[in-house]
């Protein structure tokens, strides 16, 4: 690889607001796999810095540091952890009665769930478009792509609105501890609007995305993502929240 390339697919992972931790670890290891082992550590680092909260890259620059192996090694550990919680889930999935499904921002690992469900029980799919990036909007096509074709797209006010008309909600998170989980800003609400109406959380994630509470950091976008306009106005934009786990929250790990 090129300086020029090599510059330009390290910005494109650090400048990356629309993914989840699946897809830019799966770009990270493309990008290290054949750098050698002190290399892969000082880029490593640099992409946790940037990326603060998701395990999968902070725990991807700890595995590097602690065992000595690279990111190829991590990475199998990785996948094989998510195949083991892909089959929990399906073994949970085929015991319910759902015919809708909502789902909120972006995220590899409930991608492969709802895909794999749908293959054995059809449903019709509701989604957030996840403002200010809209990463639902792109996650809606590349699962109607994939072959799930009731797929509604809506506003986030509007999904949530709707939470008492869906058999059951999936997210996936970003990491968790033993109280939280940390997901899409808005996440906390939706959660807290299933339990009010009954309706059960799903929360995908796996042994990888475990972090300590100090380890935990909650990322800002950039104030122009919401407002750019010519006037003085204070701008608020989070992209993650901490979501306390309650009686109707499951997490597979």
């Amino acid at each position: 690889m090129n300086l020029d390339l090599e510059k330009a697919t390290l910005e494109g992972i650090l400048k990356d607001n629309t993914h989840g931790s699946s897809y830019l670890l799966e770009k990270t290891v493309a990008f290290l796999k054949d750098k050698p082992l002190p290399m892969q550590l000082n880029y490593a680092r640099q992409i946790a810095n940037i990326h603060k909260g998701m395990a999968y890259l902070v725990n991807l620059k700890n595995f590097i540091e602690d065992e000595k192996k690279g990111c190829i090694e991590f990475y199998e550990e990785v996948k094989k952890a998510q195949r083991e919680v892909l089959e929990k889930f399906l073994r949970y999935g085929e015991a319910l009665s759902i015919s809708s499904v909502a789902t909120f921002s972006y995220s590899g690992l409930v991608r492969d769930a709802l895909l794999s469900l749908y293959d054995k029980k059809p449903f019709s799919l509701f989604i957030g478009e996840s403002r200010p990036v809209c990463e639902g909007i792109k996650f809606a096509e590349h699962l109607f792509n994939s072959g799930i074709k009731d797929i509604t797209v809506m506003t986030d006010a509007c999904l949530f609105s709707e939470t008492e008309s869906y058999d059951i909600v999936i997210l996936g998170c970003d990491c968790f501890t033993d109280d939280f989980f940390v997901n899409k800003t808005g996440s906390r609400a939706f959660v807290k609007l299933c339990e009010v109406y009954g309706k059960t959380v799903l929360v995908l994630a796996d042994r990888f995305k475990r972090l300590k509470k100090e380890d935990v950091a909650l990322k800002d976008g950039e104030n122009r993502e919401i407002y750019d306009g010519k006037f003085s106005l204070k701008v608020k934009n989070p992209y993650l929240e901490t979501v306390y786990f309650t009686d109707n929250v499951i997490i597979f790990y």
